[in-house]
């Protein structure tokens, strides 16, 4: 079979359903991740500093996960990876559901095992979608369905949590990640380079930009988790309900349906480069505001900003990447960069945040300069590569 005709099966409507459909399940704990830590300390009496461990846990196993798929993406079946990661996933949301160690050590791998499984999915998505020949499209389409999903999930979640406690939570996971197993048939086995592509990456070296982009993905998404990890607990230190929080995050999520939609218009229009650091620009301002008073009111359109303009953000990084590459090498390892940045700084915050949870202020400003390292990447990348890059 000729390379165009291996690489024209990645736009075909079933393959970027599975990719979307896998992409949803591979994120059950981050979508969920504020209100089953919240769960965590309500229901097992996890401590604040505890939590933040578990979610540094479970991205470190992300991590893990991504770099072993960059010595395995271009070589082995897909497919058979995809099934390996969907049977690790579930046994590892049903190992969670049944076990909870109180000693550290055993608790963190166990996170570390789920965060690896569901690290092999997500980074095969990623893949998978850099190969189209539209990827910042179908990462806008991917993100879309992703966040309609976060908004049921969210109100789902304490339901689950109220009625048969929170090893619920994790059953629900297995159960939804074994419809994984339904579309594998039809997630391409591979990507092979045309002779057009190899002869353009001979005549422009894709290396150091691309790992600049994974760079500036790594200090962005230790924004996005150190406040995801901590934003039902910062919504009750602003002095909100607990109810009133989880309303904001649920719309918070709905309304940034629309920046999924935004951004694809967005791109079409105006590159990629000026949406992507005025977005970069707005979350700085928007965790250093909260960092410097935390009210009631600030802290509403705080979290329903972050979340619009966490979607734009994470389309176009996506995006520019996958455009330096489509054979998935370097997309494959945004989780181990994300991985990295969602374990430094749920991990940073949790010794910010102190035993007695008082310390979000330092936590946000942290999250504020992190933003900050991530537009200086991206100012680099654009003075030396120009709109090329992103």
């Amino acid at each position: 079979m000729e390379p165009e005709q291996v690489n024209s099966t990645f736009n075909r409507p079933m393959v970027i359903v599975t990719a979307i459909i896998v992409g949803i399940t591979a994120n059950c704990f981050i979508a969920g991740m504020p209100v089953i830590l919240n769960e965590m300390v309500v229901k097992w009496a996890y401590s604040e500093q505890k939590i933040g461990f578990v979610a540094s846990a479970y991205m470190g196993g992300m991590t893990v996960a991504s770099v072993l798929c960059t010595f395995v993406i271009t070589t082995l079946n897909r497919r058979w990876i995809l099934a390996a990661g969907t049977v690790l996933a579930v046994i590892s949301h049903l190992l969670i559901a049944m076990v909870q160690p109180d000693t550290m050590a055993p608790l963190v791998l166990i996170w570390i095992f789920a965060g690896f499984s569901q690290g092999i999915n997500w980074s095969l998505v990623l893949a998978c979608l850099s190969g189209t020949s539209n990827p910042t499209r179908n990462f806008a389409v991917l993100y879309l369905f992703s966040v309609a999903f976060i908004g049921l999930e969210l109100i789902a979640l304490p339901y689950l949590s109220a009625t048969w406690n929170v090893e619920a939570i994790f059953y629900a996971f297995a159960l939804v990640t074994l419809v994984c197993f339904v579309f594998i048939r039809f997630f391409p086995a591979r990507y092979i380079e045309t002779p057009e592509e190899l002869e353009h990456k001979a005549k422009n070296p894709v290396v150091l930009p691309c790992f600049l982009s994974l760079g500036a993905i790594c200090f962005f998404a230790a924004n996005v988790n150190t406040f995801w990890a901590y934003a039902e607990r910062i919504g009750l230190a602003s002095g909100l309900s607990d109810g009133t929080v989880l309303t904001c995050l649920s719309l918070g999520n709905l309304a940034s349906l629309t920046s999924c939609l935004f951004a694809t218009w967005l791109g079409g229009r105006f590159g990629q480069a000026r949406p992507l650091m005025i977005t970069l620009v707005a979350e700085i301002l928007i965790m250093a505001g909260l960092g410097i008073s935390l009210t009631p009111m600030a802290y509403i359109l705080g979290s329903t900003l972050f979340f619009m303009f966490w979607n734009v953000t994470d389309i176009f990084q996506l995006g520019s990447l996958s455009g330096f590459d489509h054979t998935g090498r370097y997309a494959v390892l945004v989780p181990a960069f994300q991985g990295i940045g969602f374990t430094l700084g749920p991990a940073l915050a949790a010794l910010l945040v102190g035993e007695d949870g008082t310390g979000f202020g330092p936590v946000l400003l942290m999250c504020a300069v992190s933003v900050l390292v991530s537009l200086g990447f991206y100012i680099v990348i654009h003075r030396k590569w120009g709109e090329y890059a992103i």
